[in-house]
């Protein structure tokens, strides 16, 4: 062929494919896009632009909702903070709302339902006012009669698309009893009958201060403010009983957060010189009212009403916000570890070391995939209660840790010519069927607890090692390889000795 006719030819194939492109494809969706707004009811409003909507609640509540410099608030029939959620869905619904049909030359309005005045929604946009009465569904189809306030035809909806507009009062009205960025709380006060604590942020973690200081449970807190964050109601009341009655005179609960943002008056005086005040937020929760709920006191006047059960949620003891953690590594990063029992006048070390293909101990084999199980569960091991903050020896020995039933620990790679770092060092003594096992970790005073469930993944005892942990013969099955090795083959940490004590 012609390679001046190929040509001509490719260009023609890239305009006809240009043109499918743009037209057919990119073209439909603005086309659709036309389509849909020539069917508007509302042509031209940005949901954005609707600054108030009054309507008759679900609850037969005559309400008045605002936006006020781009945040919702109920007016009318109480001043309270809007729920965006709910009122930007309305806005939404409003302004796109598309008629499926209409009526041009209707019956009687009534006919339609649409003659109750109380079933109309306005709407202001712009300074201007808008109106939509809401009538019956049609007897066939999925839709439903309205009308707009400034035209006689009746248009027919789809159903769904009102449902925003159907609501009772408390859904207009936001339900977070604390509204906050949790990255922004920088300390906390909390209180309970007969106890408290205060906590403060400090170089990304948290820390206490009352009633004692120390390092504080980064979790506990972390899931305290998420729940805290999300903590909704259930209901408002508005006209609040006394305080001796609603339990709020001796709060179950009370929480305090400062904030670091500045609040907006924070920010105007410190625009005018003066140095910006930490902002604070709050709430008590009192009795339980009814057998399901609790009231709540937040900022305002109106109390919340909150499922009982919800007080569950709160630790209400000093211990859960203390710092617990025994150890916390990478399991990926374990390369060797040692397991020191002593039961008596026995006293038996196993060694582990990590190879290309798997786990490998010596002098007894540990059964396939025990070895790796061990060392993911010491990677994360927290306690669940603080025995003492110190023992003396002869409270120790009582509790299995002096000497220990067994001492864990796990090393890291080591630098050339260098001591392998220690990743864990934790000791196990008894276990309490209702407290959990006695714990220590290397160079702390504390005597932990840990949950009882450990021991199906750790030997916390001789006894058990031997009965549930060693393997009858030399397995290789998972990717999990033992071999009997002399200790010799291991590298140890020297602060052990020669004999692992």
């Amino acid at each position: 062929m012609n390679p001046r006719t190929t040509g001509i030819l490719f260009a023609v194939a890239l305009v006809l494919g240009a043109f499918v492109w743009f037209y057919e494809i990119e073209g439909e969706e603005s086309r659709l896009e036309a389509e849909e707004a020539t069917k508007r009811l509302f042509v031209g409003i940005d949901p954005d632009a609707i600054e108030r909507i009054a309507l008759v609640t679900e609850d037969d509540r005559q309400a008045v909702v605002e936006r006020r410099d781009g945040v919702w608030r109920v007016a009318e029939p109480v001043d309270f903070p809007g729920d965006a959620t709910t009122l930007d869905g309305m806005a939404t619904a409003l302004a796109n709302l598309t008629s499926e049909g209409s009526i041009d030359d209707p019956q009687d309005f009534a006919v339609y339902g649409l003659d109750d005045d109380e079933r109309v929604v306005r709407f202001t946009a712009g300074g201007t006012e808008y109106g939509l009465r809401l009538g019956a569904k049609t007897p066939v189809g999925s839709n439903s009669y309205v009308a707009t306030l400034d035209s006689d035809r009746v248009e027919m909806v789809p159903s769904y698309r009102l449902n925003s507009l159907k609501r009772d009062l408390d859904a207009l009205r936001d339900s977070r009893v604390l509204a906050f960025d949790r990255s922004a709380v920088e300390a906390i006060r909390l209180a309970w009958p007969g106890g408290g604590v205060r906590l403060e942020r400090r170089d990304g973690g948290w820390r206490l201060l009352e009633p004692l200081e120390g390092p504080a449970d980064d979790a506990t807190v972390d899931t305290l403010l998420s729940d805290l964050s999300f903590l909704r109601a259930d209901g408002f009341v508005d006209e609040p009983p006394p305080d001796s009655e609603s339990g709020l005179d001796r709060p179950e609960f009370e929480a305090i957060l400062q904030l670091g943002r500045e609040s907006a008056e924070a920010g105007e005086a410190e625009q005018e010189g003066e140095p910006a005040q930490p902002v604070e937020i709050g709430f008590r929760l009192g009795s339980v009212q009814d057998g399901t709920h609790r009231l709540a006191r937040g900022a305002l006047e109106t109390l919340y009403r909150i499922r009982e059960e919800r007080l569950a949620d709160f630790p209400r003891n000093l211990v859960a916000y203390r710092f617990k953690e025994l150890a916390r590594f990478s399991a990926s990063e374990a390369e060797a570890f040692e397991l020191i029992f002593q039961e008596g006048a026995e006293t038996l070390t196993i060694r582990g070391e990590r190879g290309e293909s798997g786990w490998t101990t010596a002098p007894d084999a540990m059964a396939a995939g025990k070895a790796g199980r061990l060392v993911s569960e010491l990677s994360r091991l927290d306690g669940i209660d603080i025995a003492a903050d110190a023992m003396e020896e002869a409270e120790l020995a009582e509790l299995g840790l002096a000497p220990p039933r067994v001492r864990l620990a796990v090393y890291g790679e080591a630098e050339e010519g260098g001591a392998p770092p220690v990743l864990a060092d934790v000791s196990l003594g008894e276990a309490d069927p209702d407290l959990g096992i006695a714990a220590l970790r290397a160079g702390g005073a504390a005597v932990y607890r840990v949950e009882n469930d450990l021991a199906e993944n750790v030997p916390v005892s001789l006894e058990a090692f031997r009965n549930r942990f060693v393997s009858e013969e030399i397995a290789e099955e998972e990717g999990d390889l033992v071999e009997d090795l002399a200790p010799e083959d291991f590298t140890v940490d020297p602060a052990l000795g020669k004999d692992g004590s």
